[in-house]
């Protein structure tokens, strides 16, 4: 990695002690941005490949799909390198043999199945390719993007990279998490929760994305009001969970304001003895829960972690005429109600 102190800052050991003071310089130099393209990828990566041969040179990627790519909606996705053979395969006999090489998930992986697991090596490729106009975008970023003094926000970025050629760490952690993405993105998908013993359970989630950072008519991250991106997730299957509903409003500067989320669930299911619906959950901010507050009639409610700092009130249950509606367990963001017998303490549910 190429560290800006190397070239820009006289005392490369005061940077080091001054680190978040060194973060509000904007850019590099124009010699330096011009590094972009050259010997260096326009995302900023070392070009060439390394000495062992084993990363190739960056060439430009996968700028279109392959000429047999001929992907349909349900389909899996064909490999694009489909002449590429096997070079070798570690299994749990000869994993030593590669340790330095793998990951502690791969060897847990290879210890835990040790007749079953495997892992067959290919060529390496580097097929990241993005957008010519993105890559204008990122050395136009690597002239004029700066972090804030206190390391919680930035100016002079838009769209992808940031810092292309960090000088501190607050740097890489900004390209981590505003690169490029497509601007919208709706999709359907399906991801399989697996156990030990091989058993999984499938969720279907229809979820959509703005990623107003990538918006391709905003010029600079001070037009964005804080917000990168606003995600909005639907759950579709198992029925258990189906209808559940995350937004997400996910924040730049976390110092001007944290990610905001909200949760909904439309209830425990069909069984006559459940309550009826788990009302509007949480969000990290009591006064969206006092507004609220205004529309939902009297019910139980209890305290619950949201994962942030703060802690929000859940609120939540019609039980449609049962005698209670009791707390059972919590979850992430929400607590579960059941009806029953109203244990000391508790309250009624109102009829709806």
């Amino acid at each position: 990695m190429l560290r800006r102190g190397d070239w820009r800052y006289p005392g490369f050991i005061s940077t080091l002690v001054f680190g978040l003071s060194a973060a509000a310089h904007a850019g590099v130099p124009q010699e330096v941005a011009d590094r972009l393209g050259n010997d260096l990828t326009p995302m900023g990566s070392q070009k060439a490949g390394n000495k062992a041969g084993t990363i190739p040179e960056w060439t430009g990627g996968l700028q279109s799909p392959p000429a047999h790519f001929n992907h349909k909606a349900g389909d899996r996705y064909k490999d694009p390198y489909p002449e590429d053979k096997i070079l070798f395969t570690i299994t749990s006999e000869n994993a030593a043999q590669y340790e330095k090489n793998l990951s502690e998930t791969s060897k847990a992986l290879f210890a835990t199945y040790p007749g079953a697991y495997k892992m067959n090596v290919y060529p390496g490729r580097r097929s990241c390719a993005q957008p010519t106009a993105v890559y204008d975008t990122i050395k136009k970023n690597a002239l004029t993007s700066a972090g804030s003094p206190d390391g919680a926000g930035l100016s002079g970025a838009i769209r992808s990279t940031a810092f292309p050629i960090p000088g501190v760490a607050q740097e890489i952690m900004w390209n981590h998490k505003l690169k490029f993405r497509n601007f919208k993105l709706t999709r359907q998908f399906v991801a399989a929760a697996p156990t030990r013993g091989g058993d999984y359970s499938l969720f279907t989630v229809q979820d959509e994305l703005l990623q107003h950072y990538s918006d391709p008519a905003k010029n600079d991250v001070s037009e964005l009001e804080n917000i990168s991106l606003r995600y909005l997730a639907h759950t579709i299957s198992p029925s258990r969970i189906a209808g559940n509903v995350l937004l997400v409003h996910e924040n730049i500067n976390q110092l001007q304001g944290s990610r905001k989320a909200w949760i909904y669930s439309p209830g425990m299911g069909a069984e006559p003895s459940s309550c009826a619906a788990l009302r509007i959950v949480s969000r990290a901010d009591e006064a969206v829960t006092a507004r609220l507050e205004r529309f939902l009639p009297p019910s139980p409610s209890a305290w619950v972690s949201t994962g942030y700092p703060r802690r929000v009130r859940v609120r939540r249950a019609m039980c449609r005429g049962r005698p209670a509606c009791a707390p059972i367990r919590r979850r992430h963001h929400q607590t579960i109600f059941r009806a029953g017998p109203r244990p000391p303490g508790t309250r009624a549910c109102a009829p709806p």
